[in-house]
């Protein structure tokens, strides 16, 4: 017992010494000189100059767990996870003390990968080392027995508690939510099971997990994403019982639709009932549908009022923690045109979901039900999710060894089919569905939903896809979508044809699709041309779903698929070659506001340098001039309000074309100009130093408003044929992009004149 109490006392002293000055003393000038010079490469996402530096041995004495916190954040953000575990296990060899900060940077990174089961993991034994700390000081505080009995357990499980610091707290929890958002589910082996992890399924884990926790606090982004995430899956009773503990914990009586100013807790009541009413509507329950958008509307209307109030607060981090100098705030500026844009948009689909509502018929029955089920398993593809690409491990991943084809059918698949029922409301589905009387060989699915951990096996999957008239599925046997038989799988009564007509659609395809505003409208004008919106965000996925079920009560979407995944994974392993007739890419995020700007960076890339993490990296390039019909009317068309990062996307595109000179070639669209419109040609470089002799090989950015000349949709009175940033530069966001102007880069692939 002796030996441990010294030995526990020594790690201590050794994990303050290791804090190098973040205990209680100051941190030195130079520490916090390495900190703002971390922090800037790591907003312009310059990983390689960031690990030079932290690495250099003139920082060895300086280095310490604030630094490691700021690169292994800039690992999530550059799609690097696997390097910030790399300084996580360097700082467990040093002794580094390894702080709760450090842990959620690596939440936040696994997150952002979609590795939502190691956060899983790291938030569990983070609840555990709460749980052991807690029993191990009380023991030391109570009796000598217990005492000795603590210190018995620390031996045979040499288990040492470390300081309070690194236990989770609500920002940790936050964070984990937020990655069950974005990253959906997905099933894991165990053993010779199988389980589910992530999505709703992992957040209700973690929820009761850290509600068991002394001094665990809910805050108000904590119960705005739980509900999400159970609105998501169709849980829609679950839901509004957390929406009344949400009120109940903040003071809100059950009819109450203001709280005192409170802006930041009455816009998360406007958004989680706004999530109830997309499922209510989905279900068909239209009645329950137009309350909950009523409720929305009256918090959004109290949110506004409280915005505009000077006596105003919020519980949200990052947001207006006093009104001194708000005027004069920047950032405060920035953030209450944001929450102003954000309310717009909740209260613009809240009165949209009123109006379809009250024109359709209650859609509740077996009838509508299974219909809602062939919409499910056909025009909502679920392979991964995430916050960013993974530059490292996916590149990894595209060139690695592939399974059998008869194996990768069957596993993406039954992959497919989990995240649609244990995510996106598939089981709520296949429970308005099911009749155990009048058919039997539902029976045990519908017992799954009282144990939703285990995941479906093959055979309740294949019954599944059977019972909707969709034997087989949608996968071909090399692991590639099966797009003629999605978009041939109609949405009625009636099973899927074998016999289907071999004339082919045109399918056009969008990446990073957002919350599906330009897709969707693109899908209504064109009813004859099938497209996919592909987008990498979970929530953002069964957002777009949500849209195109509700408004195909009114008017039919069935030519739209949202598929949700990495676009690089998606355009290597499950599109063939030559089978995409236009790819789209609109408002692309940048990998910082300003990259793009020294062409020399440019330069270097164009020959060869490293690249900076963004989606339009060169390889995305590639595989879609792959992916492409070569047909005359075949485009891949990227719009960026960024001038900047529109250069980069040039020299991206150049890269390709230095290496394979056949893959794409540019189209002047200055040619397509009208008395509407003139495309204005923008020099890519400076003095002609990025000139290509060969004409069709160079890449050309031109300067205009997308239109139908270039496949965009109509701007109608009424229509929503524009992105939900340009709605947002137009109400005054967005500091380094061009409100009006909009940057333009047309490419088509070569052989298809």
């Amino acid at each position: 017992r002796g030996a441990k109490q010294q030995q526990l006392q020594q790690l201590q002293q050794q994990q303050q010494r290791k804090r190098g000055g973040r205990g209680r003393g100051r941190p030195t000038e130079q520490a916090l000189e390495l900190s703002a010079a971390l922090k800037t490469l790591c907003r312009e996402k310059r990983w390689d100059r960031a690990l030079a530096l932290y690495s250099d041995a003139s920082n060895d004495e300086i280095r310490d767990g604030h630094h490691a916190c700021i690169m292994i954040d800039m690992a999530a953000r550059c799609g690097r996870i696997s390097e910030g575990e790399r300084i996580l296990e360097d700082m467990k060899r040093n002794g580094t003390f390894i702080s709760v900060e450090i842990m959620t940077a690596l939440m936040k990174g696994y997150a952002h990968s979609g590795a939502i089961g190691k956060a899983e993991a790291l938030f569990h034994n983070m609840c555990l080392s709460k749980c052991q700390f807690s029993c191990f000081t009380s023991a030391q505080t109570s009796s000598k027995k217990k005492s000795t009995h603590a210190l018995l357990l620390c031996f045979l499980f040499d288990y040492i508690p470390t300081a309070k610091a690194n236990y989770p707290n609500t920002r940790t929890f936050n964070t984990l939510l937020r990655g069950c958002l974005w990253c959906g589910t997905d099933i894991v082996q165990d053993g010779g099971n199988m389980h589910v992890t992530g999505g709703v399924i992992t957040a209700e884990n973690a929820w009761k997990e850290y509600q068991r926790l002394k001094l665990a606090i809910f805050d108000v982004s904590s119960y705005e994403y739980s509900i999400t995430l159970l609105c998501q899956a169709l849980r829609t009773q679950d839901a509004l019982e957390r929406i009344e503990e949400m009120k109940a914990a903040f003071g809100i009586h059950k009819s109450q639709t203001t709280s005192n100013n409170d802006q930041s807790l009455t816009e998360a009541l406007a958004v989680v009932h706004l999530a109830l009413a997309r499922a209510y509507a989905i279900l068909g329950a239209m009645d329950d549908a137009i309350e909950a958008c009523q409720k929305s509307l009256a918090f959004s209307v109290s949110s506004r009022k409280a915005l505009k109030s000077e006596t105003s607060f919020s519980r949200k981090r990052g947001w207006k923690e006093s009104n001194e100098n708000r005027d004069n705030d920047r950032r405060a500026e920035s953030n209450t045109i944001y929450r102003d844009h954000r309310l717009s948009e909740i209260e613009e689909e809240a009165k949209t979901v009123v109006d379809i509502c009250r024109e359709c018929d209650t859609l509740d029955s077996a009838h509508g039900a299974r219909k809602l089920a062939r919409r499910l398993v056909t025009r909502l593809i679920f392979l991964s999710g995430g916050g960013t690409t993974n530059m490292i491990d996916n590149q990894t991943e595209l060139l690695g060894p592939q399974n059998s084809q008869a194996m990768q059918q069957k596993t993406i698949q039954k992959r497919i089919v989990n995240s649609l029922y244990f995510n996106f409301g598939l089981a709520a589905v296949v429970n308005q569905m099911t009749n155990p009387v009048n058919n039997p060989p539902f029976n045990s699915l519908h017992q799954i939903c009282s144990n939703p951990l285990k995941a479906l096996n093959q055979k309740e999957c294949n019954r599944i896809l059977g019972d909707v008239g969709l034997q087989g599925g949608i996968i071909k046997e090399d692991g590639t979508l099966d797009l003629h038989r999605i978009f041939a799988a109609g949405l009625g009564n009636s099973k899927t044809p074998k016999k289907r007509s071999k004339k082919s659609r045109r399918i056009e395809v969008e990446l990073g699709a957002g919350f599906g505003d330009w897709i969707v409208q693109k899908a209504i004008e064109d009813p004859s041309t099938d497209f996919m919106a592909v987008e990498l965000r979970a929530d953002r996925v069964a957002q777009i779903f949500a849209r195109t079920a509700i408004l195909s009560a009114s008017k039919p979407i069935d030519n739209l698929c949202i598929v949700g995944g990495d676009s690089g994974a998606l355009l290597h392993n499950q599109l063939q070659n030559e089978s995409i007739d236009s790819f789209y890419i609109n408002h692309p995020e940048p990998p910082t506001q300003t990259f793009g700007t020294d062409s020399q960076e440019l330069l270097s890339i164009m020959n060869g340098g490293l690249e900076p993490a963004h989606m339009l990296n060169s390889h995305i390039i590639l595989s879609m001039a792959k992916v492409l019909k070569k047909k005359s009317q075949s485009r891949l068309v990227i719009v960026t309000d960024n001038k900047w990062y529109g250069r980069l996307i040039c020299a991206t595109i150049q890269r390709v074309l230095k290496n394979h000179p056949d893959a794409l070639y540019n189209v002047d669209i200055s040619k397509l100009s009208n008395r509407n419109q003139r495309f204005k040609l923008v020099p890519f470089g400076e003095d002609g130093q990025f000139d290509i002799d060969d004409e069709r090989m160079s890449v050309m950015m031109f300067e205009g408003q997308p239109d139908e000349s270039i496949g965009y949709p109509a701007k109608g009175k009424n229509q929503r044929g524009e992105s939900y940033f340009d709605r947002l530069w137009r109400s005054g966001g967005g500091s380094h992009a061009e409100k009006r102007t909009r940057f333009i880069i047309v490419m088509k692939p070569a052989g298809s004149d």
